[in-house]
């Protein structure tokens, strides 16, 4: 009996004391994951951050004016996604920017303080100074922002991380070629009256006196009249006027006679359009003909869609970092 009770008794020590280390492991693992826990709502959760991005802190203040808000209370919940979305997205691209030696891993602060510090020089120097004076940290960022990014889609497509196929340009210029239309060639005959009087003068007298003449024109090409028959006896030349827009003369019409080329525009073969007064005339104008030009082909335009599919695809692959970026927010901002 006494060697049994002392087994008994043995086991019984030896399962306490496994108790006590599952006790104290659990309160070990316990503690190390709370601590890890706690670390990482404190580290966003201190007065002045609100947010992580990739283990870089955002301040208060930068939400803030990312919200355009003097205080986030009562701010609405898409404005705050929108805010914090948009941070995120200027973090990733800026600390690509950084990876790829685009920008040094000087601070915005400390690259702010540089830039508005030559601001000032070349103002004292009188200099020309694009912009204001002293940027604030929320337009430098912009600022900086941009200037980075012309050069991280050159990186990114000269490192094959981009890529833009004859393919994939053809297929773009077919989507937007619309976009490059050529002016139709555009004949059209007019009819000019004079508004000035005898004297060259433009008067109330002289302006009535054309207006009439002109809505007597009117009336009689509504009642059948040959458009250039009268255009021939009301001319002051006693010949048809006749001008014609092309895609190698639109440059020159677009100064020259904007109001005439957006009216020749809206017309068909055939048609009349309203009367257009300037500042010495009243010119009607009849479409004799308009022949399509087609459009501006690729290889023309080809660096033009080229920079649109480049932009295209940099928002795509920007939308990737953002979407795999560690992002750790507190809840109670």
């Amino acid at each position: 009996m006494k060697t049994i009770t002392s087994k008994v008794y043995q086991r019984g020590k030896l399962l306490e004391m496994r108790k006590k280390r599952y006790v104290i492991t659990a309160i070990v693992l316990f503690t190390i994951i709370g601590s890890a826990y706690l670390f990482n709502r404190l580290h966003v959760s201190s007065p002045d951050i609100v947010m992580s991005v990739n283990g870089e802190q955002v301040t208060k203040e930068e939400l803030q004016t990312e919200l355009g808000l003097t205080s986030m209370k009562g701010s609405s919940k898409e404005a705050l996604h929108r805010a914090e979305h948009a941070i995120v997205r200027f973090k990733v691209q800026w600390a690509l920017a950084k990876q790829l030696g685009i920008v040094d891993s000087s601070t915005l602060d400390q690259l702010r303080q540089m830039e508005n510090s030559e601001r000032q020089q070349k103002q004292q120097k009188q200099q020309v100074v694009y912009g204001v004076t002293q940027l604030s940290a929320h337009d430098y960022q912009d600022y900086a922002l941009s200037k980075s990014v012309i050069e991280l889609k050159e990186k990114l497509l000269a490192d094959g991380v981009i890529t833009v196929t004859n393919a994939e340009l053809k297929q773009k210029y077919e989507e937007v070629k619309v976009s490059y239309r050529k002016q139709d060639a555009i004949t059209i005959h007019k009819i000019t009256v004079d508004k000035r009087d005898s004297d060259g003068q433009v008067t109330k007298s002289s302006i009535q006196k054309a207006r009439e003449k002109m809505e007597d024109i009117e009336r009689k090409i509504a009642n059948g009249s040959d458009f250039d028959v009268i255009a021939k006896s009301v001319n002051a030349s006693n010949q048809i006027m006749v001008q014609q827009f092309t895609d190698k003369t639109s440059r020159i019409d677009e100064n020259a006679y904007s109001y005439l080329l957006e009216e020749a525009k809206l017309l068909q073969e055939g048609q009349v359009g309203q009367v257009l007064e300037n500042e010495t005339e009243l010119t009607l104008i009849r479409c004799i003909s308009r022949v399509p030009q087609g459009y501006t082909p690729l290889n023309e335009i080809q660096d033009r869609i080229k920079i649109m599919l480049t932009n295209e695809k940099y928002e795509k692959y920007v939308d990737q970092l953002v979407l795999k970026a560690k992002v750790i927010t507190d809840a109670n901002k």
